[in-house]
């Protein structure tokens, strides 16, 4: 007695097999990861920001070295003719530098707390800019996962095959390029 197999149960299994692979190939997430710091201090976004902040920062130390040489010039003046003031002129001196100093002391305080607080402002929105991209790039090229290497980022392996820093990089500093051709057009 010969099994007969008909073609349409045949035809039956290569469905059900094509579906069942189609249906696996689809709950598989399409994973990739990018190296953070490279995409961070790559994107020409945060360079500029680095250079506008690095040229404020010059200013504030500009404008603190300037104080504390008007301190030193006044102290030298000071030790200089002390032996000549009387002493209402000697408390006046004294007033004067303390005042100096208290100056240059409270500039130098908010000049570090205004540099600290810029610069966190200045990275978080490079970051919010960063991530936005990236979350659009993953949706645009069909990504269910992107992770992030080194700093922040938990993984400590991945092979290069899903690695696309470099793609996104790339797309962001185009993206970047355009958004800041707009805003200068705008602004004109």
């Amino acid at each position: 007695m010969q099994l007969k197999i008909s073609p349409y149960l045949i035809l039956g299994f290569f469905v059900v097999l094509i579906a069942c692979v189609f249906y696996v190939y689809k709950s598989t997430p399409k994973i990739a990861y990018v190296r953070n710091l490279e995409v961070v201090y790559g994107y020409n976004g945060m360079k500029e920001a680095r250079a506008e902040f690095q040229n404020q920062n010059t200013v504030w130390q500009s404008n603190l070295d300037t104080l504390k040489i008007r301190y030193q010039q006044a102290l030298a003046y000071y030790q200089q003719n002390l032996k000549t003031f009387k002493p209402s002129e000697k408390e006046e001196q004294i007033a004067i530098l303390k005042k100096m100093e208290a100056d240059m002391k409270n500039y130098g305080s908010a000049v570090t707390k205004e540099a600290k607080d810029r610069d966190e402002k200045l990275t978080q929105g490079i970051l919010n800019q960063i991530n936005s991209f990236v979350q659009e790039y993953a949706k645009k090229n069909g990504y269910d996962v992107v992770l992030g290497a080194e700093g922040n980022g938990a993984i400590l392996y991945g092979d290069k095959a899903y690695d696309i820093t470099d793609k996104v990089l790339e797309g962001l500093n185009k993206d970047y390029v355009l958004t800041t051709s707009k805003n200068d057009n705008a602004r004109k």
